[in-house]
């Protein structure tokens, strides 16, 4: 079996740069109990590990990334302060940041504040925005009342699924963003999936979970900022999210 190497580097993005010393394993070697580090760990923990490495797996083959899914487990990121993911996903928290990261597309090595800022709760900034919303909200009704304008509908959460094969590709695909009128995501499916796949597409107002595809694709951690969103949809932090999630195999 070949050994799986990862060079020494310096990790970006970091104040102190992280030196990393060559790290060579073969999994199927006999243990080494002198030279083997030794870890003290849970069931639960373990799953955690084995949950991301699955995610992992799974993003590099439905996108087609060319780099090999062990080499991001076994590698030092930012995203875990220089650890690697098969230490660091013990933990809950680096556990739920790899899976937001794989389940949304986020990129392979983001700082992890970008990942937090999506859980976050700043409730300050939340009441801030809100004033200027409902402000801007009454002088744009006084505006549509007195023009005599049919008020636009109020922003909210959407979610469509697709099916769809052809001699070419077989796709399945999970898309849910806000928006004021179902056509708006038909054509946003469409600029992403084309007409023939986007034509095929279930869209629902909300975030039905139960369908097929979003059992298959939607992971829990994804599931819940989701529903998290859906009730406030309308809240102008939300005017930009979008989670798009899909398995194609070309043929």
């Amino acid at each position: 079996m070949d050994l799986m190497t990862i060079a020494p580097q310096t990790m970006p993005g970091s104040a102190t740069p992280i030196e990393v010393e060559p790290i060579v394993l073969d999994p199927l070697a006999e243990d080494c109990p002198s030279d083997d580090t030794a870890i003290i760990t849970t069931r639960r923990a373990i799953t955690r590990v084995a949950l991301v490495a699955v995610e992992t797996g799974g993003r590099f083959q439905r996108e087609g990334i060319e780099h090999d899914p062990m080499s991001w487990m076994l590698a030092p990121r930012r995203l875990f302060d220089g650890r690697a993911a098969i230490d660091a996903c013990l933990e809950r928290e680096h556990c739920l940041r790899s899976i937001l990261v794989h389940g949304l597309s986020l990129g392979l090595d983001l700082a992890p504040t970008a990942v937090d800022n999506l859980l976050s709760d700043d409730e300050e900034d939340k009441r801030r925005r809100s004033r200027q919303y409902m402000s801007s909200k009454r002088k744009s009704g006084k505006k549509d009342h007195r023009s005599g304008r049919r008020p636009l509908a109020a922003p909210r959460l959407f979610t469509a699924t697709i099916i769809y094969s052809s001699r070419k590709l077989m796709l399945q695909a999970f898309h849910a963003s806000i928006a004021h009128e179902p056509s708006e995501i038909s054509a946003r499916l469409c600029e992403r999936f084309g007409h023939s796949a986007a034509n095929v597409a279930d869209i629902r107002e909300g975030f039905h979970q139960s369908t097929p595809v979003a059992m298959a694709l939607v992971q829990e951690p994804v599931a819940e900022l989701i529903r998290r969103v859906a009730p406030e949809a309308d809240h102008p932090l939300h005017n930009d999210f979008a989670v798009t999630i899909e398995q194609r195999i070309d043929v």
